[in-house]
């Protein structure tokens, strides 16, 4: 996913109801995102600079999509905070007037796992926009992310609870009959693999901290000693050899250092 993609997360919301034992009922409203849908590029931007978005725009971005299934806007922002700037606040505002249904906002953002690494790691936060005024209120929902390649049982959940009753769009159709489930399983092994590959760069990048610590504390302590065997100053000094006592009595005995 690079930095400038965006577009419609697709899906449905299903609402449900518990009754308790006073009678009273709770009432929650979960969204079940099972596809996406990117901006196409051959399109112009559908909104303005001050996230306004073109009906006229817009609605050809989405003319193969059941508008019923679109429940959410997504973005992706490269090392920035994960909460909606004003502009994406007034795009979600628009969108709820031209989408009834298109109320989560989702921001995908990515930042460097260190300072001296090369491996990035990705988040993800999910908005509800709560009202049409003029702030477009937005609360943080908690998210859950299912693999459905993990094992049946996980699908079939996820399929159970999704609430999706209606019949299939043409374009979900034709996507069903052109993914290849061989395809897909390549897909996931490869992603496995990256993963496993980013860990083993993670470790080699703590181990080539780990020697780099090691060879500035040794420098740190080769510059110690060179700076201690400067301090030492050696001054020789001049003296006459021994000589036997006979030689001393010598007349002839010359001191050569005198």
């Amino acid at each position: 996913m690079i930095p400038t993609q965006e577009g419609f997360l697709i899906g449905s919301r299903v609402k449900r109801t518990t009754s308790t034992v006073n009678d009273s009922s709770d009432e929650t409203v979960e969204h079940f995102v099972r596809g996406y849908q990117l901006l196409s590029r051959a399109h112009d931007r559908p909104y303005n600079a001050y996230g306004q978005f073109d009906e006229d725009l817009l609605f050809p971005q989405i003319e193969n999509l059941d508008r019923s299934h679109i429940v959410g806007y997504f973005r992706f922002r490269r090392q920035t905070l994960q909460i909606p700037s004003q502009r994406e606040r007034a795009m979600m505002l628009s969108l709820m007037k031209l989408l009834p249904t298109c109320t989560l906002f989702t921001l995908f953002t990515s930042s460097l796992v260190s300072e001296i690494g090369e491996t990035h790691c990705y988040s993800c936060s999910m908005w509800q926009a709560n009202d049409m005024d003029d702030h477009c209120n937005m609360t943080k929902v908690s998210t859950e992310i299912v693999n459905m390649m993990e094992n049946t049982l996980r699908y079939k959940e996820f399929i159970s609870n999704s609430g999706s009753t209606v019949e299939p769009s043409p374009l979900e159709l034709k996507m069903a009959q052109a993914i290849d489930t061989k395809l897909i399983v390549k897909q996931y092994d490869d992603v496995y693999k990256e993963a496993e590959a980013t860990k083993n760069l993670l470790a080699s990048e703590k181990r080539l901290a780990s020697l780099r610590r090691e060879v500035e504390l040794s420098n740190e302590e080769d510059d110690e000693s060179s700076d201690l065997m400067d301090s030492v100053v050696f001054t020789p000094t001049l003296q006459s050899p021994p000589v036997s006592e006979g030689r001393q009595q010598s007349g002839d005995m010359i001191d050569l250092l005198s």
